[in-house]
């Protein structure tokens, strides 16, 4: 699925389209007279104002999200803008629940930078900042693993995010003790079911 966000920011979003690669669009917003069909989460304060959809709480990690999750390839465009607050806009791409950290961060880190972050890991980041009281034009085009970002009509990510392996082990064994170390991390925010299988010697 897509959606906007915020962070410790106050916004509002107007004008959402997601459409196919063969240009059907498979969902449009205009706020005219209400938010049907989006999702919130976090403590945010959401309301439709003037075709818009504003979010006015300067909370962390606050979320409205829309569409389907068996969508892969498409184009997401929406305008935006900063009312106020330290940072500027979360645009979600490849959602699979409310707890997905796949976004374009713009202005994040304090204004400072544009960056996309997947499951907690900083893909990109690049110098950007976001002006108060402005209209952004936004477009963010998926393909497959493929991710390109437009501010303004200006290509500013063109990446191949290849998914990130989730879990990582090792296992050694102290030729002195005998003792066998086993290390095994989980980096996703995902519970894992594993299954170990040692042959010690």
């Amino acid at each position: 699925a897509i959606g906007v966000g915020t962070w410790k920011t106050q916004a509002e979003f107007k004008d959402v389209r997601v459409a196919g690669p063969d240009g059907k669009i498979l969902f449009t917003s205009d706020f005219s007279k209400n938010r049907d069909g989006w999702r919130l989460s976090g403590n945010g304060d959401w309301r439709v104002v003037d075709g818009a959809l504003r979010q006015t709480s300067g909370n962390e990690n606050i979320r409205a999200i829309a569409g389907d999750k068996s969508w892969k390839d498409y184009t997401l465009t929406l305008k935006a803008r900063k009312l106020g607050g330290n940072e500027g806009f979360l645009i979600l791409f490849h959602v699979n629940d409310a707890t997905t950290k796949n976004w374009w961060n713009i202005g994040g880190w304090g204004n400072s930078s544009n960056g996309i972050e997947q499951d907690n890991h900083i893909i990109t980041q690049t110098p950007g900042h976001i002006e108060t009281g402005r209209w952004y034009d936004i477009r963010v085009e998926v393909k497959g693993t493929h991710i390109r970002c437009f501010l303004d009509g200006r290509l500013v990510h063109d990446i191949d995010s290849k998914p990130l392996e989730s879990l990582y082990a090792s296992a050694t064994q102290d030729s002195k003790t005998g003792e066998t170390i086993l290390k095994v991390v989980n980096v996703s925010t995902n519970a894992l079911a594993t299954e170990v299988k040692l042959n010690v010697k």
